[in-house]
């Protein structure tokens, strides 16, 4: 057998992330959109990028300065008395009429939160991307990136071997468990367990002529190679092949198929 060019094998998808990260990012976009019309009214503009980079920095407890500072630069005689150092920031925010303010400070610090627990940092990463014409929007480019991070390739032809091993495992464990024997990744032996994710299936127990091992209401489980699998620390397969050869490797994953 000669010498193979390593090709990358999909592994699989963390589809819990892909969604909770895009059910994040719709929710926090909703509330920013929800935003824009209080913030207008109140500054008569739209949000900007600067403006919502500036309210990710502040403390919860800065909201009501950030308002006022924001409304001093709005104004061009305060912002001019502001700039001139012939009176002390916090002494013209007390003398200063402000519009009542209490309902935009909710719903920032509503935005703050939202941002602060759900996205993080990677908000103003993107922030850029959201923001189209004075709408947030949840733009294809950045569900696309969410997908693709959360979407795990083998990185060398051990990991192939692996891959095809923990695949052809999972073929006959399958065999049996559409015969009814509910084998499920975690009865595995811990030393390989972690190789596996077990998913339900459309059929259930009581499709089956003979019941099997599940109560008949349940779907029936089927294993297959988990994404994670050399996102461990250690992986028992790879311990066993470390010492072959690169052509010993090759020469398994032929044989497996």
């Amino acid at each position: 057998m000669t010498k193979e060019k390593f090709i990358p094998q999909l592994i699989g998808r963390n589809e819990q992330a892909i969604i909770d990260e895009t059910d994040n990012w719709e929710f926090c976009i909703h509330q920013l959109n929800h935003l824009q019309k209080p913030w207008k009214e109140y500054f008569n503009e739209i949000l900007t990028p600067k403006i919502l980079q500036d309210l990710t920095t502040i403390k919860p407890g800065g909201i009501s300065r950030f308002i006022q500072l924001h409304w001093i630069d709005k104004k061009p005689e305060l912002s001019k008395l502001a700039k001139s150092n012939h009176i002390k920031i916090d002494a013209l925010i007390a003398i200063t009429d402000f519009l009542d303010f209490e309902s935009l400070k909710d719903d920032l610090f509503a935005v703050k939160d939202c941002i602060g627990k759900k996205l993080g940092d990677v908000f103003n990463v993107h922030l850029k991307d959201i923001l189209v014409k004075g709408m947030f929007v949840f733009p294809d480019k950045l569900k696309k990136q969410i997908e693709e991070k959360n979407t795990h390739y083998t990185s060398n032809n051990r990991e192939n071997l692996v891959l095809a091993l923990t695949g052809k495992l999972c073929f006959y464990f399958n065999i049996l468990n559409d015969l009814g024997a509910n084998i499920l990744d975690r009865d595995l032996p811990r030393t390989i367990e972690g190789n596996f994710e077990t998913r339900a299936t459309n059929k259930k127990y009581s499709d089956l002529k003979f019941r099997g091992l599940g109560e008949d209401k349940h779907q029936i489980p089927n294993l297959f190679p988990t994404y994670s699998m050399f996102l461990r620390e250690s992986n028992s397969f790879l311990s066993l092949f470390e010492n072959l050869t690169d052509q010993e490797v090759e020469n398994l994953i032929e044989t497996i198929g």
